[in-house]
């Protein structure tokens, strides 16, 4: 099971941590920006998702203002990792795809939701801390959302061998049987 990044935003277990953008700076019609995983976090990605390698992992991301301290984060991840196969637990190279979005406020001005889910609803509300949007998780979160499950190579396949005793359980009489103490003729 994938490994949660630190909720206390230092950063402390997430491979993406320096994943951010400068709010100060951000032109009025918003930033564009691309970026891919270097091999050191390519490495701490796939430690943290526990599987053998994401060999390529790139987002573009699109940050614009919508209101005073509010920012609306919207982009997509392409990349190439690798899992072990659920059969044979052979390394399988798959490719991961994902669009994303999330809508950055600061922490005193985030909803709450009183455990109420909107499912209809695609857009995550995100904490701004300071003048950075740590946007390094979302994608942490979208590439686990966007991995198999359960990976399984073309045409393996789980052949259970299946004996007589495993198809009839067996009398649970039978140990009482046992216990019984034998008459004597």
């Amino acid at each position: 099971m994938p490994k949660t990044p630190d909720p206390s935003g230092s950063g402390a277990s997430q491979p993406l941590a320096a994943w951010t953008i400068e709010t100060e700076s951000l032109p009025e019609r918003g930033r564009e920006v691309t970026r891919a995983v270097t091999s050191e976090e390519g490495a701490a990605l796939a430690k943290a998702l526990e599987i053998p390698a994401v060999n390529r992992l790139t987002t573009k991301v699109r940050v614009m203002a919508i209101g005073d301290r509010h920012f609306r984060l919207s982009g997509s991840l392409d990349g190439e990792v690798v899992q072990n196969c659920v059969v044979t637990l052979e390394p399988l190279t798959s490719s991961v795809a994902a669009k994303f979005s999330a809508e950055y406020r600061p922490v005193d001005e985030l909803p709450t939701d009183d455990g109420v889910i909107n499912l209809d609803d695609d857009t995550e509300i995100e904490p701004l801390h300071g003048n950075a949007i740590d946007y390094g998780r979302v994608v942490f979160e979208e590439l686990a959302a966007a991995l198999d499950p359960y990976p399984r190579k073309p045409g393996a396949t789980f052949e259970a061998k299946i004996s007589d005793a495993d198809i009839t359980p067996p009398n649970p009489f039978a140990v009482l049987a046992q216990l019984k103490p034998k008459e004597k003729k």
